[in-house]
């Protein structure tokens, strides 16, 4: 039988390369992050201390090494990460990872094996779940040792042994409550399972409170692996005796906890975004060290309470919905709830979807919040059905023939930074698909291994970066070596075939930069071209939607000012006005320093003027005004005719096509687990006892103009039951479905 340190002891921790390496190499990852991400913004930077022991609790955990590198560049300190011990053999991210003082832990789940035979209950009958476990054709005494945990693919819980009986016959701590385990170890024939060995980690504790006791930071991610679900996993108590153990065996030493919460808009995506939120530190009471110095359930009572307050800190600079639906249906409430014409910052975005999940969690079961969340969903599918986004409506008021001009104009700059991106695009197109392939493979890997994971997007990225940093300078050689070839065989002189193929080697990474900034901008108008094709082709269904957004908007606002003071002592309705008050003062500063001239409160906004020949100059008062008048309609105009498909900071429109995406193929034993179940390419909330949800249904290829009108003249009107549009058959499509709100209303339904 094997020694537990020889199955899973922690040791040979190499010394940390030097703060100039790190910085260099902090300096380079800022610069490929920069290049992956569109935006990376922080809030809360100033509650990161400056000196002094930190633990960095991060998470969710929803981008496997990427998590990593985003918190090591937006703080401006030396942080040691916990990594696995098998990451740091990987060639390109494991020197990396050791560049950048990770701290190497062996993880029991990797060192797991599968177990002979197969294992059931004594008895088979689900409802009689025991701690005894028997064997069929099992090893058990030459496989298991006693803390060695057994483990499910079909269940994420994972349950300790602590009696060996024989080869056939084991105990457990805890009878299996989960679910799918209990169904696994109840079949007659037993299941398959792993074994995990219990791993002493005492030596990975002592080195980082040897890190922590010299003033350093150390980040972890208190979840584990990284996973996509839409909430925290529960986290590991490992982080409470890397805190409390280092104040413990260092008196006087005094761990601040700070949380970190990454929110990101499509973390699988090139060129997203993200928001890194720090949260305010957290100090540890000498009661609980002294609790924890005691041992037993003293320490055990001071861990749990660390880790709860850990725990909420978390969830106060993150995002958590209990399933994707929700968290569709509460961002769509957000959009509604902000004015159309004021644009937020990215960080003010993830905090308004914080505020709105905690809220709506709160109000869930007040009926005026079920009516809202029914006529949201079928506001989402409405937009779905018309491929538009949210903010995209209010462009559908332009009016045919100026919609018609802007089609034209922008198709025609559509074509032109298409052209200017293409050669950039054909010569990065084998790391593209390169990357594709790879972070394809590595993610059906992952799910196949993963009891937690929902589409293992997490890893994505990852190696869409990884691929890109060992591939990109590699091609870039092998172009420059072509270039040198032809060069010899042409007889071009000595410097010529040094200098030339050199500066085209250095020069290729800025020209594909460059050439993914043309092709964003590109990206940018293609996505505002469907508000134009519905104005032109189907005005009247543009204008039904209208009414109904312009509906829904007052609906929401009448009832989050209503019920979000029983929430938010802080809440204020008058909020958005003071908001576009001072975006209106900032947006003229510039020019009242630059002519010392008031800006009139009452000039027309921006997103009004609708003619670029039409200025009116009369009303302005001397020559100065009426010059800044021109200017600024013909500013106007070429920004609606060419510039306003870019709206910046409203980067979670999209999040209702990516969370479909996101939910298409889910396994259904883990969907139901976050309460809803997957059908076909949509998802549907399994509804509580005595309630009805909004069906999810497929998109008709053909729109029908007359069906739509019906239905947006009805939820506009407010003539529609909400009761209707909730008992929809699941199985109809999206027209079908029209047809019979349409014959419902006619019937007086």
């Amino acid at each position: 039988m094997a020694s537990t340190s020889s199955r899973g002891d922690a040791k040979g921790i190499d010394a940390a390369p030097s703060a100039t390496i790190y910085m260099a190499v902090r300096f380079f990852l800022t610069c490929i992050l920069k290049i992956f991400f569109r935006e990376v913004e922080t809030r809360g930077a100033h509650n990161i201390p400056k000196e002094g022991p930190v633990l960095f609790l991060c998470g969710p955990h929803a981008n496997q090494y990427v998590d990593s590198l985003i918190v090591c560049t937006q703080i401006n300190r030396v942080v040691s990460f916990l990594m696995a011990e098998k990451t740091l053999r990987e060639p390109v991210v494991g020197e990396l990872a050791k560049a950048m003082h990770a701290i190497p832990v062996i993880r029991p789940q990797d060192l797991a094996i599968n177990g002979d035979g197969t294992v059931r209950f004594p008895d088979p009958d689900p409802e009689k779940p025991s701690k005894t476990l028997v064997g069929i054709d099992t090893k058990f005494k030459i496989q298991v040792q006693l803390r060695d945990k057994i483990a499910l693919k079909t269940s994420p819980d994972s349950f300790e042994v602590v009696e060996i009986i024989s080869d056939t016959e084991l105990k457990l701590r805890s009878e299996p409550s989960e679910k799918a385990a209990v169904a696994a170890f109840s079949s007659a024939g037993g299941t398959p399972y792993r074994i995990i060995p219990h791993v002493d980690q005492h030596d990975i504790y002592a080195r980082i409170w040897e890190r922590l006791a010299d003033n350093g930071a150390v980040a972890i991610f208190p979840e584990g692996g990284s996973h996509d679900q839409p909430e925290l996993l529960p986290f590991k108590a490992g982080f409470t005796i890397f805190t409390l153990g280092a104040m413990a065996a260092h008196p006087g030493l005094e761990v601040k906890i700070v949380p970190v919460g990454l929110n990101y808009f499509h973390p699988d995506k090139f060129r997203s975004r993200c928001v890194v939120d720090f949260g305010h530190p957290l100090s540890i009471s000498s009661e609980l060290v002294e609790a924890y110095k005691k041992g037993g359930a003293e320490k055990r009572d001071a861990c749990g309470k660390l880790l709860t307050a850990g725990t909420e800190a978390l969830k106060n600079v993150t995002v958590n919905a209990p399933n994707y639906e929700t968290l569709m249906v509460i961002q769509a409430a957000r959009r509604l709830y902000q004015p159309a014409t004021l644009k937020l910052p990215l960080v003010t975005v993830v905090e308004l979807n914080r505020r709105f999940v905690y809220g709506c969690l709160q109000m869930q079961n007040e009926p005026e919040f079920k009516e809202l969340k029914t006529k949201v969903a079928a506001y989402n599918r409405l937009l779905k059905y018309y491929g538009l986004r949210d903010h995209q409506v209010k462009k559908t008021a332009l009016g045919g023939w100026r919609s018609a001009r802007l089609l034209v104009q922008r198709v025609a700059v559509l074509l032109f930074v298409g052209m200017l991106a293409m050669p950039g695009a054909i010569i990065n197109l084998p790391i593209a698909l390169t990357a594709i392939y790879f972070s394809q493979k590595k993610q059906k890997a992952a799910l196949a291994s993963s009891v937690v994971k929902l589409r293992a997007r997490d890893v994505v990225a990852t190696w869409k970066v990884v691929v890109a940093l060992g591939l990109g300078p590699v091609l870039y050689f092998l172009y420059a070596l072509s270039i040198l070839i032809w060069g010899i065989t042409h007889n071009k002189s000595t410097t010529w075939n040094i200098l030339v193929p050199l500066s085209v080697w250095i020069a290729l990474p800025f020209f594909s930069y460059a050439s993914v900034r043309v092709g964003e901008v590109g990206m940018d108008v293609l996505r505002s071209l469907p508000p134009l094709f519905v104005t032109i082709g189907q005005p009247q269904a543009a204008e039904n939607l209208r009414q109904i957004r312009a509906t829904l908007s007052q609906d929401i606002t009448k009832a989050i000012n209503r019920l979000a003071p029983r929430v938010y002592d802080d809440f204020d309705p008058d909020r958005w006005e003071k908001i576009a008050r001072q975006q209106k003062v900032t947006s003229t500063s510039t020019a009242e320093q630059a002519d010392k001239v008031e800006t009139n409160e009452n000039e027309t906004n921006m997103e009004d003027q609708a003619h670029f020949w039409t200025t009116d100059l009369g009303s302005a008062s001397n020559p100065l005004d009426q010059l800044r008048s021109v200017i600024q309609s013909h500013k106007d105009w070429i920004d609606d005719t060419m510039f306003n498909w870019n709206r910046h900071h409203e980067t979670d429109d999209e999040d209702t096509d990516v969370l479909f995406d996101t939910l298409e193929g889910a396994l259904n034993d883990k969907a139901r687990r976050d309460g809803y179940v997957v059908k076909g390419k949509h998802a549907e909330t399994i509804p509580e006892q005595g309630e009805s949800t909004p069906s999810s249904s497929q998109t008709p290829r053909k729109r029908e103009r007359k069906r739509t009108s019906s239905l947006g003249a009805s939820l506009a009107d407010g003539g529609l039951k909400v009761s209707a549009l909730a008992n929809l058959d699941r199985e109809k499509g999206f027209g079908q479905l029209h047809q019979s709100l349409v014959d419902q209303q006619d019937s007086g339904l």
